[in-house]
């Protein structure tokens, strides 16, 4: 069993450019420890606008683990999840993703495909309002889903044309170094065509002089 941390606290970290803010928990030794929390979204947030630019606040605190997950559930509840500023995805008290087991992260992979979008929760779509900033209703997300469909077929279809003109590109650079239909290679070779007026001929290059001296005339016509 691992070593009973000596602090518990609810924590509030908030982006200082967009004023979205995110509510966890943390245990941890040192108060000045700098953690501002592992959020997903606001691993997005610090990320762009950089550590600097956020800022952690302590809300509440514990006496021991357990109390801080029931606090962070009474506190991290629907109706925070619905502010339009703040950026957690899911209820309080629930751990983070390392404390599931192996059949609770399968499982929530499994509801979370937009396949299986008719089997989601309330906090599924809440989760998925979160992460997308769509209203929350299911035709918007049947609409946002078809069109994640459309945009993956689009870049499909652009893949396959850009290899496909790779392919014409890389296919004109092999004929144009060989150069296949050039010179002696060429079935036409040295022969060209000649008529009387009646019929056309294709004759070798060598024989012409003696064809037009006997009345031909070079081409076709």
């Amino acid at each position: 069993m691992s070593k009973q941390k000596k602090y518990h606290f609810i924590y509030k970290t908030t982006c200082k450019v967009t004023g979205k803010f995110y509510v966890g928990m943390h245990s941890t030794d040192n108060l000045e420890d700098g953690y501002l929390g592992s959020g997903k979204i606001l691993g997005y947030s610090r990320k762009k606008y950089g550590d600097e630019n956020h800022v952690r606040e302590i809300v509440d605190k514990c006496l021991s683990r357990d109390e801080l997950k029931q606090r962070e559930r009474d506190i991290v509840n629907e109706d925070l999840l619905k502010d339009p500023l703040n950026i957690n995805l899911k209820y309080g008290g629930e751990g983070g993703w390392s404390e599931l087991s192996k059949e609770q992260r399968s499982f929530l992979g499994k509801i979370g495909g937009f396949s299986n979008r008719h089997l989601w929760s309330n906090e599924t779509k809440i989760k998925v309002k979160r992460a997308l900033s769509i209203s929350c209703t299911k035709n918007n997300i049947d609409l946002w889903a078809n069109h994640r469909e459309k945009m993956l077929n689009g870049t499909r279809k652009a893949a396959i044309a850009a290899l496909s003109n790779s392919s014409k590109i890389k296919r004109k650079e092999t004929l144009s170094s060989r150069r296949p239909h050039d010179g002696e290679k060429n079935s036409q070779f040295g022969t060209c065509w000649v008529t009387n007026g009646v019929k056309p001929i294709k004759i070798k290059k060598e024989n012409l002089d003696e064809y037009l001296l006997n009345g031909y005339s070079r081409g076709r016509i």
